[in-house]
């Protein structure tokens, strides 16, 4: 097995080699491989930022969906309203994220047959790679929750029945 210090003294020696090198390859190679590798590096770290905010969103968007079901709201309108409300409390922690409040952009519909439908679009704005990917990044997501018209409630009763329960009457108790 190869210790740290084995490591390390080869990466001196490659360091020395690439030092003395004078045949220009190296050089002419990392000036021609620097510029893609640092746009993918650029690019990457916005992507990755829309990526989680990607993610974000769709828990800020499933969380107000599931609100305005459980609203009382019986209107297109008030399910909006409701849903709305609930978005934007839950990107205010987001100050680079821009939600689109327009009704085709975002929106919250309860149809017929007592399902919400909603999605949501936000721009993302870019931290370095605004002349490749624009100054901001569309994210969109969406989401449907059924909402329950019955008043029926189901209950479930489950009773341990192993030995930790046999001591001392617990299961009879039960």
């Amino acid at each position: 097995m190869h210790g740290i210090g084995d490591r390390i003294s080869g990466l001196k020696r490659f360091g020395k080699r690439l030092w003395r090198a004078r045949d220009g390859g190296v050089a002419m190679m990392f000036a021609l491989a620097m510029p893609p590798m640092t746009m993918m590096a650029v690019c990457g770290l916005d992507i990755h930022r829309a990526s989680s905010v990607r993610q974000s969103l769709q828990d800020a968007l499933d969380s107000a969906t599931l609100a305005a079901a459980r609203s009382g709201e019986t209107t297109d309108a008030g399910v909006r309203t409701v849903g709305m409300r609930v978005l934007r409390a839950n990107l205010a922690q987001f100050p680079y994220v821009t939600l689109n409040e327009e009704v085709n952009s975002t929106n919250f519909d309860l149809n017929e047959d007592g399902l919400v439908t909603s999605y949501a679009r936000v721009a993302v704005d870019t931290l370095v790679a605004g002349a490749f990917l624009g100054d901001e990044l569309d994210v969109n997501v969406d989401s449907l929750v059924n909402r329950s018209t019955s008043v029926r409630l189901e209950v479930a009763l489950v009773i341990d029945n192993t030995g930790s329960m046999a001591w001392g009457g617990k299961l009879n108790a039960a």
